[in-house]
């Protein structure tokens, strides 16, 4: 995401289980997000559909959330 936005970086993880990792200098990453070679243009919508399921599960927690507001006695001000 701050490759993206240019803000700080977000988070970090620590594996459980053995991974294979892959590394993208931010050049690059930069250069895919603005071409329009097929390379370019389904790696733009591998982005998209990354955020937009992030996007579709904090909704589904909020919508969660939301529902148990009246067990915790929050009244809003």
């Amino acid at each position: 995401m701050s490759t993206i936005d240019k803000g700080v970086r977000g988070a970090q993880c620590t594996a459980k289980t053995p991974v294979r990792t892959a590394f993208l200098n931010a050049s690059d990453f930069e250069e895919l997000m603005a071409g329009t070679s097929s390379l370019s243009l389904g790696f733009q919508v591998a982005i998209l559909r990354s955020v937009f399921s992030d996007i579709r599960k904090t909704n589904e927690q909020l919508s969660e959330l939301s529902s148990l507001e009246p067990y915790f006695g929050l009244n809003p001000i």
